[in-house]
């Protein structure tokens, strides 16, 4: 969603056209939507039965974003420029907030998919899984 959003406002944005080519939007669709779509798909109709919480998502959320932000600026020390032009025109502060919101809407993406999960094959059943294997 945030990748879409960012491309459809301005594209150079993610990638700089002085450095790399824009990609046809099939090509970029085959990046960055279609196996989205293709990996939803087999979550909610072909993936056996599980069950994550809530803030154990949230922590596993944010500590990948702190790790991708320190791969980010990692990369500044060494090449004097972001992955992406919008980390060079953004100041750390708004870093911090762009990827705290990156992090709350991976969180809030993966509560409406297991939303979406259990409507479709139900909630699963813990302590009745539990009792089967004791």
């Amino acid at each position: 969603m945030l990748y879409w959003s960012i491309h459809f406002y301005d594209r150079t944005l993610l990638v700089d056209p002085t450095i790399a080519p824009q990609l046809a939007l099939f090509d970029d669709m085959g990046f960055h939507l279609f196996p989205t779509l293709f990996l939803m798909f087999d979550t909610l109709f072909f993936s056996p039965p599980w069950e994550a919480h809530a803030l154990a998502a949230l922590m596993y959320f944010s500590l990948f974003a702190a790790g991708y932000w320190m791969w980010v600026e990692h990369c500044f020390t060494h090449n004097n420029f972001y992955p992406y032009p919008l980390m060079g025109i953004l100041n750390r502060q708004q870093r911090a907030h762009l990827f705290a919101f990156a992090t709350l809407l991976c969180w809030s993406s993966f509560l409406s998919v297991r939303g979406l999960y259990r409507k479709i094959n139900g909630r699963l059943d813990l302590q009745r899984m539990r009792d089967k294997v004791i």
